[in-house]
């Protein structure tokens, strides 16, 4: 999710607002009552290390008082047009999405995670698969993942 971000500072000092161009309405609908998922930035570990940490909050795209996706959670300076991914988030996100206000809903990433687990080689035309899987999505080697994931 593509995110802008705001700063607000009060007496227990700087938190960060965050609003993105998804929200409740849409992948994150009854998410918080189901999983247990927090939002993990896209960076690199050099990135996540050298900025600060603040106590954040992150906000859907709509003027609801409902579209709040986080309420408390800590996460590194983020500057505009950066990303924050949230791990299984289960089947349903975009099932159950809408277009609530008239806000469409966010661009698909598709990600294929190559991985020696998964036992391509027995795929006759190989080349073919990747070559056009590359063109849908963004491949990763699974050696570039944490935990096997993004």
């Amino acid at each position: 999710m593509q995110l802008i971000n705001y700063i607000i500072l009060d007496e227990s000092g700087i938190q960060r607002e965050y609003f993105l161009n998804d929200g409740f309405y849409q992948s994150f609908f009854e998410h918080h009552d189901i999983y247990d998922v927090k939002p993990v930035p896209v960076l690199t570990p050099q990135e996540l290390e050298q900025r600060a940490k603040y106590k954040s909050r992150v906000w859907g795209q709509t003027c609801c008082s409902e579209d709040m996706i986080e309420e408390e959670c800590v996460l590194p300076d983020m500057e505009d047009g950066e990303f924050i991914q949230w791990l299984n988030m289960g089947a349903y996100g975009r099932g159950v999405a809408s277009t609530f206000t008239i806000v469409p809903y966010p661009a698909d990433r598709y990600v294929f995670i190559q991985d020696p687990r998964l036992r391509l080689d027995s795929i006759p035309n190989l080349k073919d698969v990747t070559d056009y899987i590359s063109e849908v999505a963004d491949l990763v080697e699974n050696k570039e993942c944490e935990n096997g994931h993004l």
